[in-house]
């Protein structure tokens, strides 16, 4: 865009894997024959995702689940076999100050 980002707002959960082969997999199998790609994704320290293992049907995905409103901007790309790897980095919004601002103004 005019600011150099590369990137977008997920508006909906975002089902990952800790298992690059998984993901690769996934991909690889795409409907149509089409070529397939994988979000790489790195995690900062507050950044993170919400391990499902414990719940999962398939604990051996290694399921990590992503909240809406998460941010992925494009960091690299590269071709690994049939799939296109997206290097990303994420933000979280786990902002609450979009619903608490105006209740917060009325009491002060």
């Amino acid at each position: 865009n005019d600011f150099g980002v590369k990137g977008g707002i997920e508006a909906a959960f975002t089902s990952t894997t800790l298992d690059r082969a998984v993901a690769i997999q996934y991909a690889a199998s795409s409907e149509g024959g089409g070529a397939g790609f994988v979000f790489e994704i790195q995690q900062g320290m507050v950044d993170r995702g919400a391990d499902l293992r414990w719940l999962s049907q398939y604990p051996h995905e290694k399921e990590i689940l992503f909240a809406p409103l998460t941010g992925l901007e494009v960091q690299s790309t590269r071709v690994s076999g049939s799939v296109l790897v997206v290097g990303v980095s994420l933000s979280v919004n786990l902002s609450l100050s979009v619903f608490t601002a105006h209740p917060l103004l009325l009491c002060s």
